[in-house]
């Protein structure tokens, strides 16, 4: 393994994932707010060498057993808020039911957010996504100019992410929040874009997280076969406590509590 595979793949996380550094779990008028990621697709379309995707064994989309089942579970707890991720690993467009998934859960105490390279974010699926119901976007534009973009991302879609972040950027006022994040240290031309844009968020370095590191935050994590974890950096899912399908609710969020007091100690 190269140098520069692993610089980069050790970096990973001073972008990390998501919701990394966004939310933290908190009681606020009596309700707890937790962070859900549902996998949509173990697929992508690039090749990033600080991704773990590589060595991921699952494959394929989300079952629609799991839908039904995360869609449950939600439901079965209207006094904790889930701010939903529609990520684990892979490109979430790439999954053709995700308007479909985002209306089922469009419930009272559900923020969504789609999480995207932004390839396939052309401007009819910005339309597409916002007629779903969908009021959050988190746009990964990891790097800013086409040679880096190529050399870590390992793909020639710099052109089309590019266009289409400046694109969601001018339709801006569809969306409540949008986050960008990017490794490059010159974002010039995307914190021009975003003056007077007071909802949209542009983050050029974030603290580092590793993959082998010690977690420091948890989340509930359900893979497309509906295995659940509280890291997303456990892949692979290896420290599952079931399967969403055959879980009860009430076990899932006693399991998370026990390491949230766990790790809090």
């Amino acid at each position: 393994m190269s140098k520069s595979y692993l610089s980069v793949h050790k970096l990973l996380h001073k972008l990390g994932h998501p919701a990394q550094g966004l939310y933290k779990p908190h009681k606020a008028s009596g309700s707890e707010q937790i962070i859900l990621y549902t996998e949509v697709t173990s697929y992508c379309n690039n090749k990033c060498v600080f991704c773990a995707i590589d060595k991921v064994k699952r494959k394929g989309f989300i079952k629609d057993e799991v839908r039904e089942k995360v869609r449950e579970f939600i439901l079965s707890q209207p006094d904790i808020k889930f701010l939903v991720y529609f990520h684990l690993v892979g490109e979430p467009l790439l999954y053709n039911a995700l308007d479909d998934y985002i209306r089922s859960l469009l419930l009272p105490n559900t923020e969504l957010w789609v999480c995207t390279n932004g390839v396939l974010l052309t401007d009819d699926r910005v339309r597409k996504l916002r007629q779903a119901g969908l009021k959050n976007v988190w746009f990964s534009m990891f790097y800013t100019n086409n040679s880096d973009y190529k050399k870590y991302v390992r793909s020639d879609n710099f052109d089309s992410a590019n266009k289409n972040l400046f694109n969601l950027l001018s339709n801006n006022k569809m969306f409540d929040k949008i986050r960008i994040v990017t490794f490059s240290e010159n974002a010039d031309a995307i914190k021009k874009a975003i003056e007077n844009k007071n909802n949209v968020i542009l983050q050029t370095s974030r603290e580092k997280e590793e993959w082998d590191g010690e977690s420091k935050r948890n989340f509930i994590c359900i893979s497309i076969d509906g295995e659940v974890c509280f890291d997303w950096r456990d892949y692979n899912l290896d420290n599952s406590i079931g399967n969403i399908c055959q879980l009860d609710s009430d076990t899932v969020i006693r399991e998370y509590n026990k390491l949230i007091c766990a790790s809090s100690k």
